[in-house]
């Protein structure tokens, strides 16, 4: 089962409509993440985006959904079941573990001075992406 099952289940149980999915028009902030992870899928060394833009987003995910979790239970908790917005949880589990063993990954792969330095910069702007995605959440609604 994949992101946007999990998605929808979350609007779902909001009571939105599948057209809030399904006909949105991608924020700027989207569709420049977009375009920054295609570049570092398809225009960029393996190691760039797996070091940069897969951790650099990852790492920012468990905290700010937890902090998510948390205000749904608070505040949504006489609306919503932890299975409504398991897309959240779900993701604090999973981001946390990709980011296991990230030491030893980099110090075998990223074997010169060159990797390292591309791999941090692409760190630095997948991380910068999506702070610039979390700010713009503002006043969603249907």
């Amino acid at each position: 089962i994949g992101h946007l099952h999990w998605l929808f289940e979350f609007t779902r149980a909001l009571g939105a409509p599948d057209s809030v999915i399904l006909d949105a028009t991608p924020n700027t902030e989207a569709v420049l993440s977009e375009s920054f992870l295609y570049n570092m899928a398809h225009q960029r060394p393996w190691y760039e985006f797996q070091f940069g833009a897969s951790l650099g987003i990852e790492n920012q995910i468990p905290p700010a959904y937890s902090r998510v979790v948390e205000g749904f239970r608070h505040h949504y908790g006489h609306l919503l079941e932890p299975d409504d917005y398991r897309f959240h949880t779900i993701h604090i589990y999973v981001d946390e573990e990709h980011g296991g063993g990230v030491g030893e990954f980099a110090e075998r792969y990223l074997d010169t001075d060159d990797k390292r330095r591309s791999a941090r910069a692409a760190n630095f702007a997948g991380a910068e992406a999506t702070r610039r995605c979390w700010d713009a959440f503002e006043g969603a609604a249907w």
